[in-house]
């Protein structure tokens, strides 16, 4: 779930979307909505947009939170509140959220008892990896 929430926060920042998560947090407390189910709703919408593993249907889904919990403690802290300070996503680097991105490919990976399963040893065994945007970069200018 976090993993979600700081990849919209990310985009938002960014300007590729807008303020979707705030727009969801002033629907659930002005017309009493259950905000999860709004959330697993964009969640859907955005796996179809972008069609990256991170909002594919998974165990997560299937969970509940309470409104206070999303609103008061996760959702509303990641843009800052009286007690905390408001995030700029923007300022992070693409290749830490890559790096973040491969962390949890990797834990994604792994069975219930911890070990690896065959599809992360075939990513290390065929040196498959996110690729810095350095690189990235220098391979399009000499391309």
């Amino acid at each position: 779930l976090i993993d979600r929430l700081i990849f919209i926060r990310s985009m938002e920042d960014r300007g590729i979307e807008g303020r979707r998560l705030q727009s969801l947090t002033r629907i659930a407390k002005v017309e009493k909505k259950n905000l999860y189910a709004q959330l697993q709703a964009l969640f859907a919408e955005l796996d179809k947009i972008y069609n990256s593993n991170i909002f594919a249907i998974s165990d997560i889904d299937h969970l509940k939170f309470s409104d206070v919990v999303l609103l008061d403690n996760i959702i509303t802290g990641l843009y800052g509140n009286q007690t905390t300070v408001e995030y700029d996503f923007n300022a992070i680097s693409a290749d830490v959220l890559g790096a973040v991105y491969e962390q949890y490919l990797s834990f994604k990976a792994q069975d219930p008892h911890g070990e690896q399963s065959a599809k992360s040893h075939k990513r290390k065994s065929q040196g498959i990896y996110y690729t810095p945007q350095f690189i990235v970069r220098y391979i399009i200018q000499n391309t």
